[in-house]
């Protein structure tokens, strides 16, 4: 069984949804969110324990959701080597911010086998006022015991755009 969530709701109305789907849908074993159209931003340690009550999720699929995380004091810490001076929204930190996010997932809901990534965004240009984009794409998946993630986040990198 499965469900496909695309919303515009506000944060704790979002977070509120997934905790009563996760009542209702106690069999629920694939789950996508489309987020889009989101304004608001998501604690990544809050979303992560929303999804939690999913006790039968096995696959989630995330679509957009980078440049709506807030990693927190203590997540910064932890991607502050792999941060330096990049971009907030270069390739390369957001790809270690959805690595995160689905440590996040898989700790908390665990159940969770597999996530699945579709993000877009752009990387600064210093050369110039053009903006490389990229489109991460691809599966994350539990490794082992201890809920280790594994898997390739893929660059579909776009033509140039100007700002």
């Amino acid at each position: 069984m499965g469900l496909a969530l695309k919303t515009t709701s506000a944060h704790k109305i979002l977070i509120e949804i997934l905790v009563l789907v996760a009542s209702v849908l106690p069999k629920l074993e694939f789950l996508t969110l489309g987020l889009r159209l989101q304004k608001a931003t998501y604690d990544i340690d809050e979303l992560a324990s929303a999804i939690a009550p999913f006790s039968s999720l096995r696959f989630i699929e995330l679509e957009s959701v980078y440049g709506l995380l807030d990693f927190g004091p203590g997540n910064e810490r932890t991607l502050r080597d792999s941060w330096t001076n990049l971009p907030v929204q270069s390739r390369a930190r957001a790809e270690s911010g959805l690595l995160l996010l689905t440590s996040y997932l898989v700790k908390k809901a665990r159940s969770l086998d597999s996530v699945y990534i579709d993000d877009v965004g752009y990387e600064p240009d210093n050369s110039s006022i053009r903006s490389q984009s990229w489109c991460l794409r691809g599966w994350l998946h539990v490794l082992n015991s201890n809920r280790d993630v594994g898997g390739t986040l893929e660059d579909f990198y776009r033509a140039p755009t100007a700002q």
